[in-house]
């Protein structure tokens, strides 16, 4: 069996923890399993026995086993029952970015340093990381979905640090994740295969995020590869971005019969004349000198070399949308995934053009060429089997999978798949549209539009979105109000009482997996990234004298500024409540015929009711006589209480004492409380503004001879 990185950290730290003495180490007092419950605040602590100490109390191996292959395998092994995958229904999942997520202002300077006075690295880290573990498993979590931790580019960044996904070297981990409390002794990849460890010691899976379809735009692979990528002459580089059309009214997708105007354009002749051959195509010499050069100084700006010595550099990736407005993506350039151009475009361009970008091009999933890079294939196929292999993980998610050619898309979920047959994969769609294509194409799970239709009550969304979940989803979507790279749930309309609304409803959606972006049960109002539903002011949230102001957490040093903040518990303990009650009735929910809500009519979204119900049968049987039901109801007013009436003959009949109903969630709160019901059957109980109460339903339909 494989030694146990995690055991060997816990070593170190304790070995490490006699020769420091000092409590120079400012912590959350959530952060800690014996303070966690106190009025949150911040205390000092030597971090050495702070964190030897969370990890003893939090995690108790078993003997014998491997927790380096994936949680599936060891369940298995452990003779738990189920069909593979079957994990993956019953999943909550929650969204961790390491480097922002356990990162603190440790010794209290006001900024987030990587070595602060004392030597102690304040962004986030792997081994702070597993310390919060505990935290995330006691909101009824089982799943971590990380964001991309592979080693980024510092070469043409965004931000203090970089983006997540302008990602420089697939196989290599980022260096600023590596703790330098557990000095030389435990390495960086050490230190992740610990973390993982200690996610399947607790139950928690493993799924990562890759980007195959771009790199950095000085990625690793460039060395070896040149080819395998797009260039332009340097000189072009200040003017280059997407090229308008105007011949084309508004944004479109690049569909074929709109290529010709699109490439007779005169903007798009002036953007293809930007571009220039590879550098080992322009003098094979000069460019062996290079590789030479790059060979023996690995540490070399290795595009400024190129710059220097062929006046070229890699091109940056732009939308694939035609006339779309965003500015090019600076630091990612497109990866080249065909060696040919397709075929339609030979008609457009002369045979001297070199490769290039465009809005076609890069839709190789509808356009592809003739040749294969196949070896640049075999490397992004093997990105995931190598994750399993070194550290088991248990799932991912594919970025962009929609735009590669199906080919290579299926290859990327094939291998994993023959691995673990258990492993998870999401799919990136933001819509609930494609969940049918996306079960055909392997996928388990789909990010979908939940994140879009919670915020929009006023305008019918949250109805339909409810609908749609019972009668339209071929696979289970997100269900969160706020992701990565949304507006924080606090920020929308509504604040508080959306952000404690959405944390109920979500554990109780049909086809629904409960999904927590890290800090919103916290109450976090910054956003992480403005990629989906933003605005640039939505950069600055936060009060005017915080240190974080104007900072976003894919690109700059920030934290959550929350961990401390007097109502941090506010929605955690929302969440805990409505995660228990989940887990009690966790068969039935999974199970989306069993659901039963009254049809949205599209064409009215305007006659927005100001109340959601729905119900969930208990039973997977419709005929035995005592039939119990769930009944999920929310007050979708957010501004006052309201005192709701809900007609329960829609949902079960309401014969005089065949009917029962029992309170399980009220205020927010678990309680058991038996309900009286009005003489015509209706259910009347007082709602604050944003609150979903659930309860149990009770009938025994042979007394009545009734069946539903």
């Amino acid at each position: 069996m494989p030694t146990s990185c995690l055991q060997k950290v816990m070593a170190v730290l304790e070995q490490k923890q006699s020769a420091h003495t000092a409590a120079d180490f400012e912590i959350p007092t959530i952060w800690d399993v014996e303070t966690c419950h106190q009025t949150p605040g911040t205390f000092k602590v030597n971090p050495y026995t702070y964190l030897f100490n969370q990890l003893q109390q939090s995690f108790s191996p078993q003997p014998d086993v491997d927790y380096t292959q994936a949680l599936s395998k060891i369940e298995q092994q452990q003779g738990e029952p189920g069909k593979p995958g079957d994990w993956i229904h019953k999943s909550a999942i929650y969204s961790v970015h390491i480097r922002s997520f356990s990162a603190w202002d440790h010794d209290g300077s006001g900024d987030l340093e990587f070595s602060n006075a004392q030597g102690y690295k304040e962004t986030g880290t792997f081994l702070k990381t597993i310390a919060l573990l505990p935290w995330i498993k006691s909101m009824g979590i089982n799943c971590i979905y990380l964001l991309p931790i592979f080693e980024i580019s510092s070469r043409f960044k965004k931000g203090e640090l970089g983006s997540p996904y302008a990602v420089k070297n697939y196989y290599k981990l980022d260096t600023d994740l590596r703790d330098p409390l557990l000095g030389e002794e435990v390495t960086l990849e050490e230190q992740f295969s610990a973390f993982v460890e200690a996610c399947h010691m607790l139950g928690l899976r493993v799924l990562i995020d890759i980007i195959p379809r771009t790199a950095a735009r000085d990625c690793a692979l460039i060395a070896e590869h040149p080819e395998w990528f797009y260039w332009i002459r340097s000189e072009e580089a200040d003017l280059y971005g997407p090229p308008m059309v105007e011949a084309i009214d508004g944004m479109n997708p690049p569909e074929l019969e709109l290529l010709p105007t699109v490439y007779q354009a005169d903007t798009v002749k002036a953007h293809l004349a930007k571009f220039s051959s590879p550098p080992n195509e322009l003098d094979p010499m000069k460019w062996r000198q290079c590789q030479e050069i790059i060979r023996q100084n690995p540490d070399i700006d290795m595009l400024e070399l190129i710059d220097e010595q062929f006046g070229i550099t890699t091109a940056p990736a732009f939308a694939d949308q035609i006339n779309d407005h965003q500015p090019p993506w600076s630091d990612v350039t497109f990866l080249k995934l065909y060696l040919d151009l397709p075929e339609h475009v030979k008609d457009f361009i002369a045979p001297s053009q070199p490769d290039y970008i465009l809005f076609d091009i890069i839709k190789s999933n509808l356009y592809p060429g003739q040749q294969k890079n196949q070896p640049l294939w075999d490397i992004l196929s093997d990105i995931i089997p190598h994750y399993q292999t070194n550290y088991g993980i248990d799932g991912a998610r594919i970025d962009m999978a929609h735009a590669l050619p199906p080919e290579l898309e299926l290859d990327m979920i094939r291998k994993p798949m023959e691995l673990d047959p258990s492993f998870c994969f999401i799919s990136e769609d933001i819509t609930n549209d494609n969940t049918h294509s996306a079960k055909k194409g392997g996928y388990h799970i789909v990010l979908g539009g939940a994140w879009w239709h919670e915020p929009r009550i006023a305008e019918g969304k949250l109805h339909r979105l409810t609908w749609d979940m019972i009668d339209l989803l071929k696979l289970p979507i997100l269900a969160c109000s706020e992701t990565p790279d949304t507006p924080r749930a606090t920020s929308r309309e509504g604040g508080q009482a959306f952000a404690n609304l959405s944390a109920v409803l979500n554990h109780f959606l049909p086809h629904g997996i409960p999904f927590l972006n890290s800090g919103f049960e916290l109450g976090e109002i910054q956003p992480m990234n403005l990629g989906l539903d933003c605005t640039d002011e939505h950069k600055f949230l936060l009060p005017a004298d915080s240190p974080y102001q104007g900072r976003l957490a894919f690109f700059d040093r920030t934290a959550l500024t929350h961990w401390a903040h007097p109502d941090a518990r506010r929605l955690y303990q929302i969440i805990q409540q409505a995660a228990g009650l989940r887990a009690e009735y966790l068969e039935a929910l999974i199970d989306p015929s069993r659901f039963h809500a009254r049809k949205v009519d599209k064409d009215n979204e305007d006659e927005v009711e100001p109340e959601l119900f729905f119900t969930c049968r208990l039973s997977d049987k419709r005929d035995e006589p005592t039939v119990e039901k769930l009944l999920i109801l929310a007050n979708l007013d957010l501004k006052d209480s309201r005192t709701v009436s809900f007609p329960m003959d829609t949902f079960m009949p309401t014969d005089a004492g065949q009917l029962k109903a029992v309170l399980l969630m009220n205020g927010f709160q678990r309680v058991e409380e038996a309900l009286s019901l009005q003489p015509q059957g209706d259910l009347t109980l007082p709602y604050e503004p944003g609150e979903v109460k659930i309860v149990k339903l009770t009938y025994n339909q042979s007394a009545s001879g009734t069946h539903r």
